[in-house]
């Protein structure tokens, strides 16, 4: 008594020569599917749950810098939502001007494969246009050998630079 996930697909036949009609119905058993869908569901849950326990912000970017996760820190951090970051929101819209360009030639280089790592301290501001200073440290995530998002740490750290500029 198991249940199972089916896909039917239907074809009409018509063979008027011997005054026949009907229905082909082939059935396919799609459940491995509908349980790999699952396991991936729950494991996307799975890691948006940790991330969210991280005690310093996690960021995954496309390879043009829409952001594509942020964790609940980031979130809080740059003052934005999961809402305003699935509508193309980029990482380059929370650099300062001065910074901008070395981000923009890092994403260059890892869209080139030239680079596949890298750790910087950054100028960034909030959505309200709070500023404070970061240490970034992404990877180019690769699937099948092929480069298809960066994943980043980011640590704030303007607290220490102002206690070591006093």
């Amino acid at each position: 008594n198991k249940s199972i996930f089916i896909k039917a697909y239907f074809s009409h036949f018509d063979l008027d020569e011997l005054n026949t009609r009907g229905v082909f119905v082939t059935i396919e058993d799609i459940s491995s599917h509908q349980k790999a869908i699952q396991d991936a569901k729950t494991s996307k849950k799975q890691f948006e749950e940790l991330a969210d326990q991280l005690p310093e912000m996690l960021v995954e970017t496309d390879l043009q810098g829409n952001i594509i996760y942020a964790n609940q820190l980031a979130l809080e951090k740059f003052e934005f939502t999961r809402e305003e970051i699935s509508t193309n929101f980029s990482v380059f819209d929370l650099l300062s001007p001065d910074d901008k360009h070395f981000i923009i030639q890092r994403f260059k280089e890892f869209n080139e494969e030239k680079k596949r790592h890298s750790s910087r301290e950054y100028n960034v501001r909030s959505r309200t246009g709070k500023q404070f200073r970061i240490i970034i440290s992404v990877n180019v995530i690769y699937i099948n050998d092929v480069p298809e998002k960066i994943r980043g740490i980011l640590i704030d750290v303007s607290e220490r630079r102002k206690y070591e500029e006093e």
